[in-house]
């Protein structure tokens, strides 16, 4: 029986933080979208690179190659913007 009160005072616990927390639904809802971005970006890295291989280098199509470069290009920009000090994109 001891077990289940600790429970449920720590499920009153939560509940009361969580009413805290309603004034961060937006900052939190931002920081879980650029989560998710930045997820993407590091995912679509090692894809555009299996285009470019597979397509632009082994089936002789520079057009795909070009763009699969202009999309790595791009997303190396755009991680060394948001970088916090400007100068590593890791």
């Amino acid at each position: 029986m001891a077990r289940c009160s600790h429970e449920l005072a720590a499920f009153k616990q939560c509940g009361a933080r969580s009413a805290t927390c309603r004034g961060y639904q937006r900052e939190a809802a931002g920081a879980v979208a650029a989560l998710l971005l930045v997820a993407a970006a590091n995912l679509a890295t090692p894809q555009l690179i299996r285009v470019a291989i597979d397509v632009g280098f082994t089936q002789a199509q520079p057009s795909v190659l070009a763009e699969t470069v202009a999309g790595l290009v791009a997303l190396a920009f755009a991680q060394f913007r948001d970088s916090p000090d400007g100068l590593s994109a890791a």
